[in-house]
Formats: structure tokens, C-alpha cells, sequence
């Protein structure tokens, strides 16, 4: 049985895909990121990832992420980083 970290991150995204309510935009681009390497891929329930640092936050303020992924840029292969699912003032 062959094993990789795509099939890895891809089966982790369709099951995230089907627990959570994802914006059309959102699934727009978890399309897009199929199609590139993932590097790596950081789920919480509580607390949240804030993207503009790189931290993470036991209390998911407004502006952190549940879901944060790295991807290699398929225009410059530069490591990029993006958010999924949001941290609202309803969350909190």
C-alpha cells in the first residue's frame, strides 16, 4: 500500500469539507489547492491560527482561522499560507 502526504492532506480536506460549512469562495479555493503540493495542514476546534503571524490563539479571536494550510505557489513555487473557516464573534 503506497501512502503519501497528498492523499494525506486531500482525504483530511474532504473530511473537513463534509464537518464544517465552507463559503463559496472557500471551496473555490480548496479546489485550486488540490492541484498544488501542500506542505502542511493545522486544525483546531478551539482557538484559532493567525495568519498574518503564524500564531496560534487558545481563543480564537475574531480574524483567526480553524483551518490553516501551506501550499507551494504554482506561479513562483514561493511557500504560501491561507485560512479556512473563520473565527467569528458568534464562535466566541
Amino acid at each position: 500500500m503506497n501512502f503519501s502526504n497528498e492523499n494525506h492532506f486531500l482525504n483530511t480536506i474532504d473530511d473537513l469539507r463534509r464537518r464544517h460549512q465552507f463559503s463559496e469562495n472557500e471551496l473555490q479555493k480548496l479546489e485550486h489547492l488540490k492541484t498544488t503540493p501542500i506542505l502542511s495542514l493545522a486544525y483546531t476546534d478551539v482557538g484559532g491560527f493567525d495568519l498574518k503571524n503564524g500564531s496560534f490563539s487558545n481563543e480564537g479571536q475574531t480574524g483567526t482561522y480553524k483551518l490553516k494550510i501551506s501550499y507551494l505557489s504554482s506561479k513562483n513555487a514561493q511557500q504560501k499560507v491561507t485560512g479556512f473557516i473563520p473565527n467569528t464573534v458568534e464562535d466566541l
